[in-house]
């Protein structure tokens, strides 16, 4: 025999100077060793018995079982027991079923917070609750020790819901049966993940149930969670089949905030992969099948101005610089494949256009990646360069993965950032045509830039942020691929792109992981530099050269990995890996 108790604690406006603890105590037969039945279930659930209920569900095969403990969780919902009703929600392992449940809880605690019938508020009962969590076992709550107890507002006052101090709930099981799941990972009070580690591991799969069920309780994520661990870098995609975990790793630590409120690895001023962009990633994979990027695109009427400005004008100095940049004009920003307000494009506007800042020399370069316009010499019969726009833009570098034999273990192999350059004619009418082919200064730019990549990205950290964002995209497309041959059964309930709510619950729709957008910018001053060049001829003057750039930044995972992976596996790395699953009791997310 098992005792189990149930304490409720009301607490009036008329009589706040006084509580009442009213205790009820059943003796009932070990609830493990009995076979659940539906009225046995129903019973317990509706006389508010929700540890027999919890128990008699766990027995149960998991559909069913996931079905009761949505049932229990909605029950405890509509008793004022908010914060055990998540806890129960998040005990269900079928993805969709969590979602659903979390998105009604969500809905309908959101609903009852606005009730306009009024009535005493949780935040009245704060001293209170936390009297009550100090002075009676304060070992065994949630918030205070290593127990299963919670306390929180009840309609009516205070309700204590004390099934889990009492009568313990059994850990997770391997590969999805039961448990008490504690989603919320760690406690960001305690910052472990400040530590340096050469090889963290996060898993995609467990950081989003955990995500979920934060947004779902109306609780805001924590550091931890929105700069993934710490990670700075990806060396390694990992998928375990046993556990269903879509695992990245990388070295991570401790971050700071730079001048840009960006938060860097506190020793290498590396930036840290950031969550928000991994959501957009895998959200394009599924809906625009890894295409995505921005363009800085010079407008057609400017081009035509320019070029007739070229070719009759008699100014000099600083007269003509002027008048060029007034020719040439603004430029509009087009982003395409993800949200234009996101972190995401914003990283990769910033980077398109400080690259071109660079290559006109308006920037402070490395000595290794000399300007455009050092690069620029007159032509071999002694003439200026003819006028064209010249195009640099970001791509995907060649096989910037690697694999073993069974493709459980994926390797990041360098650099996955490369820059293609072309020179493209200015027709009459200020079209660009493309030639398919740049000259030698636009190409060895573009050349060294690739080459000397990781020394850029040392003095400009957005492409540190650029590259991140390349390989998010890789591990976002990789996994699309596995899902599409069924080799991975991860749906995605809250990283993935948003569904539209049901007819039948118009006021429900699915949680969705939400992402921070600001205003961004649709248009920029034109990219102009100058520089003198004397021509060799016998009326030789001096004179200018004027470039007008353009450009962006164009991702295509599923062209890049549309070819078999190279199979280059380390076989003792990758076997260490991959025989390293993760352990189901383990409460966190990531782990070293």
């Amino acid at each position: 025999m098992t005792i189990t108790c149930r304490f409720q604690c009301i607490l009036n406006r008329a009589v706040l100077a006084c509580l009442v603890l009213f205790t009820s105590c059943w003796f009932v037969p070990d609830a493990s060793a009995q076979t659940a039945t539906t009225v046995e279930l129903n019973h317990h659930l509706q006389s508010g018995e929700f540890s027999l209920a919890l128990k008699l569900a766990d027995s149960l095969p998991n559909t069913s079982r996931d079905q009761w403990l949505s049932k229990i969780s909605n029950q405890q919902l509509s008793l004022g027991a908010y914060q055990t009703a998540y806890e129960t929600a998040g005990m269900i392992d079928g993805q969709q079923t969590r979602s659903n449940t979390l998105s009604g809880l969500y809905a309908n605690h959101n609903r009852s917070l606005t009730d306009p019938r009024g009535g005493i508020t949780e935040s009245d009962f704060e001293p209170l609750i936390d009297l009550i969590m100090g002075t009676i076992q304060p070992d065994s709550w949630q918030d205070t020790g290593q127990g299963l107890g919670t306390i929180q507002a009840f309609p009516a006052g205070v309700f204590v819901d004390s099934s889990g101090v009492l009568s313990k709930i059994r850990a997770k099981k391997v590969n999805g049966s039961t448990a008490v799941w504690r989603l919320t990972a760690e406690n960001p009070r305690h910052r472990e993940n400040t530590w340096s580690s050469p090889l963290r591991k996060v898993s995609l799969t467990r950081l989003e149930r955990a995500a979920q069920l934060l947004t779902a309780q109306g609780h805001p994520l924590d550091e931890s969670m929105l700069n993934l661990a710490g990670l700075y870098s990806i060396t390694h995609l990992i998928f375990y089949p046993e556990t269903g975990d879509v695992v990245i790793a990388g070295p991570a630590g401790p971050w700071d905030f730079d001048a840009h409120h960006r938060p860097i690895h506190r020793q290498s001023g590396k930036p840290i992969l950031q969550l928000d962009d991994l959501v957009n990633c895998l959200r394009n994979a599924d809906s625009h099948d890894g295409n995505f990027g921005c363009s800085i695109t010079p407008r057609q009427e400017n081009l035509v101005a320019t070029k007739n400005f070229l070719a009759s004008t008699s100014l000099k100095g600083r007269k003509w610089s002027d008048k060029a940049k007034s020719k040439l004009g603004k430029q509009d920003i087009e982003v395409f494949g993800i949200p234009r307000g996101t972190h995401t494009a914003r990283v990769l506007v910033e980077a398109d256009y400080r690259m071109k800042l660079l290559g006109m020399g308006l920037e402070k370069s490395i000595p290794e990646i000399p300007s455009y316009m050092d690069r620029l010499k007159l032509k071999p019969d002694g003439t200026l360069p003819s006028f064209s726009v010249v195009r640099w833009w970001f791509t995907l570098n060649d096989q910037p993965v690697s694999a073993n034999p069974d493709e459980t273990v994926f390797s990041f192999d360098g650099p996955s950032v490369k820059i293609l350059s072309e020179n493209e004619f200015v027709n009459h009418d200020g079209e660009r045509i493309h030639t398919g082919k740049s000259d030698i200064p636009t190409r060895g730019f573009a050349r060294d830039f690739t080459a000397n990549f990781d020394a850029i990205a040392k003095k400009y950290p957005v492409y540190n942020q650029l590259k991140n964002i390349f390989d998010l995209a890789l591990v976002a497309e990789i996994v699309r691929q596995k899902k599409a041959t069924g080799k991975l059964s991860w749906e995605q309930t809250f990283f993935g792109t948003p569904k539209e709510p049901i007819a039948a619950k118009p006021f429900q729709s699915q949680l969705a992981y939400p992402m921070k957008s600001d205003r961004v910018a649709t248009e920029v001053q034109s990219v102009i530099s100058e520089k003198f060049l004397r021509l060799r001829k016998l009326d030789a003057r001096r004179d200018f050269h004027i470039l007008g750039v353009s450009g962006g930044v164009s991702v295509s995972t599923t062209n890049r990995l549309n070819k078999p992976i190279v199979q280059n596996s380390n076989f003792e790395i990758d076997n260490r890996l991959k025989n390293q699953n993760p352990d189901s009791q383990v409460q966190r997310w990531w782990w070293d």
